[in-house]
């Protein structure tokens, strides 16, 4: 293997060839060849457990090398501007020492672990950490395929001290990632050096990049399926660290059952903010009869990332089971293929108006496509999935009664349409205009009323690896939207009667590389001629929502303005050409600020922060 000096010997125009293939390498050839930055360290949990266990310190980092890294640092794809809109500081930045390819201090000297207090390692962790993650979800064990973000632009600014407060965020609207910091004065807590919160960021970063229109605060499950991906790409980012995977593997003989760095998110965060282990667990037991509609969407979330975890801990005790492999190797084999089951199914999922169900639907369509004859314990796998999705009421039927009925269970994938009118697949792949054409032709098929006009709002091409690095069937993924508009009507919405809301309808339709349907998911409208009756369910749940959300978020804001004043609300109304969007602010606020008393649905936050 060759080692750091063999590495730094590499020549320019040798790094540019290896950086050109190293889509066709395997990580540990990639590891030998040196594609991987040298010296690149971070923390793989946070600085308190760092200091409790050192091997879940500060850790080397694999991120590739790539032609135009610079000062900062800054990355095709991320840009690190370490600003504090407190202080007005704008600290010096990590430097790129070209020669040697590693990051340093503005001394010069290389950021190892022994600089950890300097804000230029906090720079590079904060890189580090996001570019990780990045290339987590490019990776073909899950989407296959570069990532866009939600704005225009393709560098996501990362803001390592964007001040003082218990926060952390992502937000579209200024194209970063947020960092604070909080505590003690002489010793600060700083939330861009834990692993989880960087993750959980870059997991709303990502998810808003593939599905943008999941950003409106169309349901609380929608804004709460946004909490749990993060949450859920934290975890998986931390189950895939060898040396954090080794030491829980350890301690657990493989097993996930117990209280664990892998389950327990931010856990310097929740000691200092919440005064608990972690600021929250996905080992837990809620189901969706805990919350009623005016839970929060991070308390919702937990029911899916705890749903999730189950699943995660269910496949390592299969993988333990089967004796063909130690504990350890059982936890990576059970940690590769939670990783393509969390995170291969967002490609099945509808553009708008997400649901945990649709989600369900999306995680056994892949199942059932790609890992069940992978497998002698295929079936295992599926009770497994099923067993939890309803335990956990995700699907609200007993499970005995959607084994003797399964049109009726919410999770199991339905029917795929068959085209009447084909196209050529890589025609369709080429432009969305082509997409269009094809859907335009088959719109009874795919239940698109005839009176609406519709938009192909993505189209792209993924390939993806399934068990043993086996490479899947091509998939081709259109995904269409068309907009119904509802007139606000009655006193039960306040001051925004007399406006409009946007149903928001349509699918995704996932072809293989012969243009056969692989998969097919659809949010009806309400107006057309197809599926009427589970179009209005949808309109009227939104009408609800908005109501829900007129006399409790959005009563106390200034009556001449919509738009947050000096107080963010927990919900904003956008209101253009009549036409209203809502949506949950990034730096969330503590309702508890704006009403002034216990009694609104929300009260329950006890902390001011969007994590």
């Amino acid at each position: 293997m060759a080692d750091s000096t063999d590495r730094r010997r590499l020549t320019l125009r040798t790094r540019k060839n290896l950086y050109e293939s190293a889509h066709l390498l395997r990580r540990d050839s990639s590891r030998e060849l040196g594609i991987f930055l040298d010296g690149l360290w971070a923390y793989v949990q946070d600085p308190r457990v760092a200091a409790s266990d050192p091997e879940r310190g500060i850790q080397p980092l694999e991120v590739k090398w790539e032609p135009g890294l610079r000062d900062g640092p800054v990355s095709a794809r991320f840009a690190v501007l370490d600003y504090n809109a407190d202080s007005g500081a704008l600290v010096p930045p990590a430097k790129w020492d070209r020669r040697n390819a590693r990051f340093t201090g503005p001394d010069g000297q290389p950021l190892d672990p022994s600089r950890c207090d300097t804000f230029q390692f906090h720079q590079v962790n904060v890189w580090a950490v996001a570019q990780s993650v990045l290339d987590m979800y490019e990776a073909p064990q899950a989407l296959g395929r570069p990532i866009p973000w939600a704005f225009e632009g393709n560098r996501l600014i990362l803001v390592p001290h964007a001040g003082y407060d218990e926060n952390a965020y992502y937000d579209r609207h200024s194209k970063s990632l947020q960092f604070y910091y909080c505590g003690s004065p002489s010793s600060p807590l700083y939330t861009c050096l834990s692993h989880d919160i960087i993750a959980h960021e870059m997991g709303h970063a990502v998810l808003d990049g593939i599905r943008p229109l999941y950003y409106h605060f169309t349901s609380l499950e929608t804004a709460a399926f946004h909490e749990a991906m993060a949450d859920l790409t934290a975890i998986v980012a931390a189950i895939l660290n060898t040396p954090l995977r080794r030491s829980v593997g350890a301690a657990g003989h493989g097993a996930l059952n117990n209280d664990n760095a892998i389950a327990l998110l931010a856990e310097e965060f929740g000691e200092q903010v919440m005064h608990t282990s972690s600021l929250r667990s996905a080992r837990n037991q809620y189901t969706m009869a805990h919350f009623g509609p005016d839970a929060t969407p991070h308390a919702l979330s937990q029911v899916l990332t705890g749903a999730m975890f189950d699943i995660l801990a269910g496949i390592a005790d299969i993988h333990r089971r089967e004796g063909e492999s130690s504990p350890l190797q059982a936890l990576w084999w059970a940690a590769d293929r939670f990783r393509r089951l969390a995170l291969q199914p967002l490609d099945f999922c509808p553009p708008v108006d997400i649901q945990f169900a649709d989600y369900g639907r999306a995680v056994l369509k892949n199942f059932l496509l790609y890992e069940e004859h992978e497998s002698s314990n295929g079936r295992a796998y599926l009770d497994l999935i099923q067993d939890v999705f309803h335990r956990r009421l995700i699907c609200s039927h007993k499970r005995a009664s959607c084994s003797a009925d399964p049109r009726q269970c919410a999770v199991m994938p339905g029917h795929t349409p068959r085209m009447e009118i084909v196209h050529d697949i890589n025609r369709i792949a080429r432009s969305r205009a082509a997409a269009y054409y094809f859907l335009n032709d088959n719109r009874p098929q795919l239940h698109i009323p005839p009176e609406q006009d519709f938009e192909v709002v993505d189209l792209y091409d993924t390939i993806k690896y399934g068990a043993a690095a086996v490479r899947l069937p091509r998939e081709v993924v259109v995904e269409y939207v068309w907009r119904e508009e509802v007139p606000l009507e009655g006193e039960r919405f306040g001051r925004l009667q007399g406006t409009r809301a946007e149903l928001l309808c349509g699918g995704t339709l996932v072809l293989d590389g012969q243009g056969n349907v692989l998969a097919w998911e659809n949010k009806p409208g309400a107006g057309g001629v197809y599926d009427v009756q589970a179009g209005r369910a949808r309109r009227d749940a939104l009408l609800a929502h908005i109501a829900r959300q007129a006399r409790y978020a959005l009563q106390h804001e200034a009556p001449e303005a919509v738009v947050p004043g000096p107080w963010n609300p927990p919900v904003v109304a956008n209101i253009e050409d009549g036409v209203l969007r809502l949506e949950i602010p990034p730096p969330l606020r503590n309702p508890l600020h704006i009403t002034g008393g216990e009694n609104h649905p929300w009260s329950d936050l006890p902390w001011t922060t969007s994590f």
